[in-house]
């Protein structure tokens, strides 16, 4: 009983943040700007964005691909694109996209632990990306150049010794399952994989500044602070929907883009990158299913 009432109030709560991020937008944008954005956007570059989607999908399954395959080696792509496309559907709904490590569903009985742990690998690497597209940012709209190569230097000297800070972090109490798991992942797959996640993240916010194209004529600083308004999914909210909108609304036009066009691009973004995939993936959630018996092979 109790869980099912936290269970509750958590929706209520993400729906009621959802709802006071939209009132507020609502209350800040008349119907009549929102209506004239909409009518002048334009189809080529919004259907353009929407082709830049696969190219997306394709970045992340190949990254998350060769993790499972550290220490799942049958693990077809076929297989993990799909687990892929049904963590995205979960992560649509949750915080942060914590429910990607549902991708760990797909592993063999005997491996959960060490596939869930390669699942929060690639959020890391998802965070790695954004901090280092964040850094770009801040270069290209405020001219801190000193700040890319120090981000730079500090995410090489992290990943090319993080086999060794997870054989550390394998010993503590709560991480010591999915230690085996991420100190077992190889160096060359990381260098991979990060590699993969930058250039994820370059092909992401060009996609976003294409959407925000779409409404009106904007500049390539609009994308630097793209990497701001991703940060707030962090925040509970139906859907993820919100809490983006309202950072974009307030710190975009910043970079010369109007209220209207920054909520219906970034919008308009999130619906592109996130809700078309999660359909798809949907149709896999009932078919995520542990195998009887460990070691049983994938054909992808």
């Amino acid at each position: 009983m109790a869980t099912s009432r936290l269970k509750w109030l958590r929706t209520a709560g993400k729906v009621l943040v959802t709802a006071a991020a939209i009132a507020f937008i609502g209350y800040k944008l008349s119907v009549g700007e929102v209506k004239e954005c909409v009518l002048r956007a334009d189809a080529v570059w919004l259907f353009g964005a929407l082709a830049v989607t696969p190219v997306c999908i394709l970045l992340k399954a190949v990254r998350w691909w060769l993790l499972t395959k550290e220490v799942e080696p049958a693990m077809g792509f076929g297989r993990a694109l799909r687990s892929l496309l049904a963590g995205i559907s979960l992560a649509a709904v949750t915080p942060g996209g914590v429910g990607e490590l549902a991708r760990g569903l797909y592993a063999d009985s005997d491996k959960g632990y060490e596939l869930t742990s390669m699942a929060l690998i690639d959020k890391l690497l998802d965070v790695t990306g954004l901090v280092v597209a964040g850094a770009a940012g801040l270069v290209l709209f405020f001219g801190y150049f000193w700040i890319l190569p120090v981000v730079l230097v500090a995410v090489l000297l992290v990943w090319s010794n993080f086999a060794w800070l997870a054989a550390r972090l394998g010993g503590a109490r709560l991480l010591g399952r999915f230690g085996g798991g991420l100190s077992s992942v190889r160096r060359g797959t990381l260098v991979r994989c990060l590699g993969l996640a930058v250039l994820f993240f370059a092909v992401y916010y060009f996609q976003g500044w294409m959407a925000l194209r779409s409404y009106e004529p904007v500049g390539e600083r609009a994308a630097a602070l793209l990497p701001v308004t991703t940060a707030a999914k962090i925040v509970p909210a139906f859907l993820g929907i919100g809490p983006r909108e309202f950072v974009a609304k307030h710190l975009l036009p910043h970079a010369g883009v109007s209220d209207a066009a920054a909520v219906l691009g970034v919008f308009s973004h999130y619906v592109l990158v996130t809700l078309v995939p999660s359909l798809f993936g949907a149709l896999w959630l009932g078919r995520l299913r542990l195998p009887a018996k460990a070691g049983t092979k994938d054909e992808g």
